[in-house]
């Protein structure tokens, strides 16, 4: 690759393993719900949070996505001049007995997105969504084999 080939290459997205999430079995929960904002035209602000914990690593680590939607068609798609805000958390140490995350510290980061970014994280987050059960009546799903899943299913 030339010099005018790098600097004309678009950059590489960002994907969950940038944040070092791998292994995608350790999702234990998600969040996602819309508000609306009512003004000339409906726009919706989607938020939505997933939890990664490493219990062997004593480590949890906490995405969380907020993006504004316009509805097109029978789709939801991203305001193009929006600015998209990702939160990353880190929580280390995990305390058993009060259970609880953070026991030995917690750093958090804001992290820039391109709106691009943005919507493949969207999917993604969608994507981890899809493959567990959601929380009776409520904005929360959870792995189908943790004990909560089953009582909401319930």
């Amino acid at each position: 690759m030339n010099t005018a080939q790098i600097n004309t290459a678009a950059p590489t997205p960002r994907s969950l393993a940038d944040f070092g999430l791998v292994d995608l079995t350790k999702v234990s929960c998600a969040s996602f719900y819309i508000d609306a904002i009512t003004g000339p035209k409906i726009t919706f602000r989607e938020v939505g949070t997933v939890y990664f914990d490493d219990h062997e690593n004593q480590r949890r680590v906490v995405l969380h996505l907020t993006v504004e939607t316009k509805k097109r068609g029978n789709k939801k798609v991203l305001v193009p001049d929006s600015i998209p805000r990702f939160i990353v958390s880190n929580l280390s140490g995990y305390d058993p007995l009060k259970n609880i995350w953070g026991s030995g510290g917690h750093e958090e980061s804001n992290v820039e997105l391109t709106v691009e970014e943005a919507a493949a994280f969207r999917q993604q987050f969608e994507a981890l969504r899809a493959g567990m059960v959601k929380e009776k009546n409520l904005w929360t799903w959870y792995r189908s084999d943790l004990a909560l899943a089953s009582q909401s299913a319930a």
